[in-house]
């Protein structure tokens, strides 16, 4: 099948090349991984178009290496994000802080520090931990932590 455009005459594989050709330097300025797979689509359809001489069934056979191309991409390409994201907030649990104003539950009093920043901080069990103790951030509760003596 012979197409013409601007009075340049291209065969069906050339245009498929040239279209693949094209989605596969798109991928440069577009993020997602996206346009890779269709332009390999592309240039593995452009053989077969030499076989095939009706367009529908050009359309036909491209659909389906778009198909494959983007389940075998799915499978090989890890994802970059986690499909749990956790805060830097999260990451505090299990860490150890510094009791910065006595942990008093009865009063509800109590300040930790971690990582330079001050905490309202809740004693797990009973009893006052004392300032410049080190405790163990077990759980969080809003802006509080929960923490237990070490």
């Amino acid at each position: 099948m012979d197409i013409h455009v601007f009075d340049f005459h291209m065969t069906a594989w050339q245009v498929a090349v040239t279209i693949g050709l094209l989605f596969m330097i798109a991928e440069v300025f577009v993020p997602g991984f996206v346009m890779f797979p269709i332009g390999l689509a592309f240039m593995a359809t452009a053989p077969i178009t030499l076989w095939v001489d009706s367009f529908a069934g050009q359309i036909a056979v491209l659909a389906g290496l778009l198909i494959v191309t983007f389940v075998i991409f799915h499978k090989l390409i890890p994802r970059t994000q986690p499909h749990e994201r956790l805060s830097n907030v999260d990451d505090m649990i299990g860490k150890t802080a510094t009791v910065e104003v006595d942990i008093d539950n009865d009063a509800n009093a109590g300040y930790v520090k971690l990582y330079g920043d001050s905490w309202r901080a809740v004693n797990l069990e009973d009893g006052t931990i004392g300032k410049g103790s080190k405790v163990k951030i077990e759980q969080l509760d809003g802006n509080k932590v929960l923490v237990r003596k070490i």
